[in-house]
């Protein structure tokens, strides 16, 4: 009889676990680590099987209960599903549209003795996304390297201390080098950027140069001045504003002869808005924007004249979300003038065309 005993436990035992996931009386056995989406979280059995799963408990967009972090873009519309180590150090984010994951984010990392971080790697669905090497300097930590992998292959960008763009290698998904671009700096006295230069495979294609203005509790840096070289096409030359506004743009050939030359004037309001702006040629006026704006800073209307000829002006109006939109726009040519309504989503609501006396063209 004992033999017997002995024979039916091993059957029942068996049967337990073949039937394991199954509506029985198997014994879960948690393998302990917890899973998460934006509203649950659970562990899972030996079995494969999903146990313990309940809603978050959110504090603070922090569930204490699998550690995970729960938060909500606004600006984005999505919600991030995130989980860090004992070091404060992302592990793990999944990245949600509703119920729709759209990334699955998890990340590895190589950390000296001192607990830096050297090297992280995030991987997306299994595919590796990025790769960040680091080095420190008096000011702490700073990416030296940044490897970017797409499906169509990956960019390489290297840079300074100062977190300045030095190298960018792009290669295609063969691995062939599509887009070798080398940076260069000129610093004033103070480590401010004047002048930037950018090699496309060791030839010249941009000078940027930096303008900057000093306060009494600061200063302030702009682009003022960027030219473009083009191959076997001459070059672009173009200046600007402290307002950043285009003042001056320079065409040159190939041969050396320019192309145009063209300057640009700006009339400001007291806040800062431009309400007149024209584009010269010598003396000639080639174009002139001319904006209406209201008490509370918004265009309420434009004209456009080319070579002082009106040949176009517009209405813009306030939708019921607050938002302005452009409502009517009547183009003028010498035989025509068309007006047409636009609806706050931008469809054409009507569109009517009159002759040069008024009369119209159906």
């Amino acid at each position: 009889m004992k033999k017997v005993k002995v024979i039916l436990s091993i059957i029942v035992l068996v049967l337990t676990l073949v039937g394991c996931g199954e509506e029985s009386s198997h014994a879960h056995e948690s393998l302990g680590e917890y899973f998460a989406d934006t509203k649950n979280h659970w562990v899972l059995c030996s079995c494969g099987e999903k146990i313990n799963h309940e809603e978050h408990s959110l504090e603070e967009e922090y569930c204490g209960v699998c550690e995970f972090y729960i938060s909500y873009d606004e600006f984005s519309e999505v919600t991030y599903v995130e989980k860090y180590d004992e070091n404060l150090n992302l592990i793990s984010q999944d990245i949600y549209d509703d119920e729709t994951k759209l990334e699955e984010n998890t990340f590895e990392y190589i950390i000296d003795e001192g607990g830096n971080i050297l090297n992280e790697k995030c991987y997306n669905f299994g595919e590796i996304k990025y790769e960040y090497e680091y080095k420190y300097n008096e000011e702490g930590i700073y990416s030296s390297i940044i490897t970017e992998y797409t499906e169509d292959g990956k960019t390489i960008t290297t840079y300074n201390e100062e977190y300045d763009k030095t190298l960018e290698k792009v290669y295609d998904k063969d691995g062939n080098l599509i887009q070798d671009d080398r940076y260069e700096y000129i610093c004033d006295d103070e480590g401010r950027t004047i002048e930037e230069k950018v090699y496309s495979f060791d030839v010249l294609v941009n000078v940027t140069k930096y303008t900057t203005i000093e306060f009494e509790d600061g200063y302030e840096t702009y682009s003022s001045y960027v030219a473009e070289y083009y191959e076997n096409d001459g070059s672009l030359e173009t200046y600007y504003n402290e307002y950043g506004s285009l003042v001056r743009e320079v065409r040159t050939k190939e041969d050396g002869s320019v192309e145009y030359d063209y300057i640009y004037e700006y009339i400001y309001n007291d806040n800062g808005d431009i309400v007149n702006y024209k584009k010269l040629s010598g003396n000639e006026i080639i174009e002139e924007y001319i904006y209406n704006i209201d008490e509370n800073g918004i265009t309420v209307s434009y004209q456009i004249y080319r070579l002082g000829k009106l040949v176009e002006e517009a209405t813009i109006s306030v939708g019921e979300d607050g938002w302005p939109y452009i409502s009517e726009v009547i183009e003028y040519t010498e035989e025509t003038k068309k007006v047409t309504t636009y609806n706050e989503s931008g469809e054409i609501v009507s569109e009517e065309t009159y002759d040069k006396d008024g009369n119209l063209i159906v």
